[in-house]
């Protein structure tokens, strides 16, 4: 089985590192000491993500999921597509649907069938709460978002107004 994360950076599938010490193995002193520090503090259930959130850094993957962040706070149609209307979770209170910026679609669209197929059912569990399901705001800004869904690291935008979940990086293994 292949354990090696996945992601589309600028249009194109990329492999990233997918242990500690592939991560450490891309950085300088100074960025291995920093991410070691921040490494050996992480919770276990929140792994997957801190180890994501470092293979990713100098890819472009930063840039481009801010530049979509940017866009979508302003309101901006990104291409992005709908998978799905989800209505309400039975007890009337209201849920968001979801939808992928064209990098997270395209890397949606890339993984083995039956991990898209409980990705998607994880992503209707996250859309019920896009705040909870152990997500935690990316850069201090509470739409701005990051959580691990059945075991996809996914980051995403909370449009609160319009009650939309923005998928804009997916990273699978």
């Amino acid at each position: 089985m292949d354990t090696t994360p996945k992601t589309v950076i600028d249009g194109e599938l990329v492999e990233l590192p997918g242990t500690i010490a592939a991560v450490r193995a891309t950085m300088d002193a100074g960025q291995a000491a920093e991410f070691d520090r921040d490494i050996e503090n992480v919770p276990a259930a929140e792994l997957p993500a801190a180890l994501v959130r470092w293979a990713l850094a100098g890819t472009g993957a930063d840039d481009e999921d801010d530049a979509l962040f940017e866009r979508l706070a302003r309101g901006e149609d990104i291409g992005a597509t709908e998978v799905g209307t989800i209505s309400d979770t039975g007890g009337g209170v209201s849920r968001y649907r979801v939808q992928y910026a064209p990098p997270a679609d395209q890397a949606r669209q890339a993984m083995p069938r039956a991990l898209r197929a409980a990705f998607d059912t994880g992503m209707q569990r996250l859309a019920a709460d896009p705040y909870g399901h152990h997500s935690a705001p990316v850069k201090a800004d509470a739409d701005r978002r990051e959580a691990t869904v059945s075991g996809v690291v996914v980051r995403y935008y909370v449009s609160d107004a319009v009650l939309t979940v923005t998928v804009v990086r997916v990273v699978y293994v």
